[in-house]
């Protein structure tokens, strides 16, 4: 039996998560979601993620944070950054702290 790859997604922004979820599901994947720093920390710490999507802007942090977290603690995790508010500076940070892609909101699945 194979598992099935799993995937974090970090946004505070409930109807985002689902939508991503429900897409990512139908691909076969399988995805919890989280809404702070702190909670993606603590799930990362204590389960395996094959990929991780967050959010830029977060109640208790930013997604630069989680990105620079999981490139110490946890390398080897890809972390793309998802934001509604993009800029050539706010890519430009999120790719030098380890991000493997930034995307736009709204997020296209394709």
């Amino acid at each position: 039996m194979t598992t099935k790859p799993t995937c974090l997604i970090v946004d505070d922004e409930p109807n985002i998560s689902e939508f991503i979820a429900v897409n990512l599901e139908k691909m076969g994947l399988k995805v919890d979601c989280s809404e702070t720093v702190a909670d993606a920390k603590h799930l990362i710490a204590h389960r395996h993620y094959d990929l991780c999507l967050t959010d830029m802007r977060l109640p208790d942090g930013n997604g630069l944070d989680l990105v620079k977290h999981i490139g110490f603690q946890h390398a080897g995790l890809p972390i793309a950054i998802m934001t509604a508010y993009a800029n050539s500076d706010n890519a430009v940070s999120a790719l030098k702290a380890g991000a493997f892609d930034y995307l736009s909101k709204p997020i296209e699945i394709q």
